[in-house]
């Protein structure tokens, strides 16, 4: 992902804004860092810190 968006700002056909923030960082890495995942992204929702959908369709 990051030589993607590497490719796209070099070609000039996409803009990148980094925005700062204080949270953790956490990610997909093994089929096994699912559940944990799945249960962090279920805690930011009931805290309202995350969206329940990214987008409605």
């Amino acid at each position: 992902m990051p030589s993607v968006i590497d490719n796209l700002i070099k070609s000039e056909k996409a803009k990148v804004k980094v925005l700062e923030t204080n949270a953790n960082w956490f990610g997909l890495t093994y089929s096994e860092d699912k559940p944990i995942a799945q249960k962090r992204i279920s805690d930011l929702v009931a805290k309202g810190i995350y969206p329940k959908r990214l987008q409605n369709y």
